[in-house]
């Protein structure tokens, strides 16, 4: 688990101090504990753009796992129809029993990230689900790696299609939005 967050922070340069997370109100209104390693993640880092492109949703504030859970909890109570489409053959974790999706991250230019979230099953063992574009027939991509290896991948494997952003010219980084929070 460690070992990929300590790779981040060592491809990134990152030193700065950790950030204060609260997990167990996210973890309450999901009922169900998320990943482990995605927690660290959060917590060494804060919220931010890695290589200025990709956001892992943090704990708490507008660009929260939760916040952006609800709103696609939202997208299907409002429009069954076009969100069954969208984001076929999957919903929402909670929509339909305590199995779905749960949003933890998304990278430019429209790229969404997800676990598939199974409280029945350790959280460390669920898998990550992508689409380059959130649109009906674009092809979901299965991963069976954890968090901080995925972002690993997209900011420093240049073979890691779809979503890889490494480039030769721009080395990995990290910058900690700091205009973040519950009441940001």
């Amino acid at each position: 688990m460690v070992q990929w967050v300590d790779r981040l922070q060592e491809i990134t340069g990152w030193r700065e101090p950790r950030w204060a997370c609260v997990w167990t109100a996210v973890e309450s209104e999901l009922s169900t504990a998320l990943p482990s390693d995605y927690k660290e993640l959060c917590e060494r880092f804060g919220p931010g753009y890695f290589s200025s492109g990709v956001w892992v949703m943090p704990d708490q504030g507008e660009e929260s796992v939760l916040s952006w859970w609800r709103t696609l909890r939202e997208h299907f109570q409002h429009n069954p129809a076009g969100s069954k489409m969208v984001y076929a053959p999957f919903a929402p974790y909670g929509v339909a029993g305590r199995r779905g999706l749960i949003p933890w991250g998304m990278s430019e230019p429209e790229c969404k990230f997800f676990w598939l979230a199974d409280a029945a099953v350790d959280p460390g063992m669920w898998p990550i689900v992508g689409k380059v574009e959130m649109i009906e027939g674009e092809e979901w991509h299965r991963y069976e790696i954890p968090v901080p290896e995925f972002v690993y991948r997209v900011i420093a494997d240049p073979e890691f299609e779809p979503f890889t952003m490494a480039s030769p010219l721009w080395p990995p980084t990290f910058g900690r939005t700091e205009t973040f929070g519950p009441d940001a």
